[in-house]
């Protein structure tokens, strides 16, 4: 868990310093330089310890460094929290397909339908955020997720 939040709190912690590339997952560590993210200040290596797969994608046309993990194992206690992204914009709960409601969400409950999870954090600032994954935890089910939509 602490290569996990290593991983998500790094970028995080880089200041933006001004090419839009694709999401690219890894498994150990990942080395990623100013050359490959032109938004990180200095390069930067991120941490995946072992069942742990990870993802970063940079994006310059909305000044984002994104980052997520997720572990083989699954992390599904407790189920994924309730979160409204817009509370003015009715029918935006996330996780999206969890069963959420508004009084969920005012209650501060968990998702109904339990699930795997991934963790992401970006750039922009603000928690460590729970996604749910359609199944264990792999390169194409952490890829496959909306949160990398900035």
């Amino acid at each position: 868990m602490k290569q996990i939040n290593l991983a998500l709190a790094c970028c995080a912690a880089f200041g933006i310093s001004g090419s839009a590339m694709a999401q690219t997952t890894f498994s150990g560590n990942a080395n990623v330089t100013s050359a490959e993210c032109v938004l990180l200040a200095e390069a930067v290596v991120l941490g995946a310890s072992s069942g742990v797969t990870g993802a970063y994608l940079c994006e310059e046309a909305t000044n984002l460094v994104q980052v997520g993990a997720c572990h083989a194992g699954g992390s599904r206690q407790g189920g994924v929290a309730c979160v409204d992204t817009d509370p003015l914009t009715a029918g935006n709960q996330v996780p999206v397909g969890s069963g959420c409601t508004d009084d969920d969400v005012a209650a501060g409950r968990n998702a109904p339908n339990p699930s795997y999870k991934a963790f992401f954090t970006s750039s922009e600032g603000g928690v460590i955020q729970e996604q749910p994954l359609t199944g264990r935890c792999e390169a194409s089910t952490l890829s496959a997720l909306p949160a990398w939509g900035g």
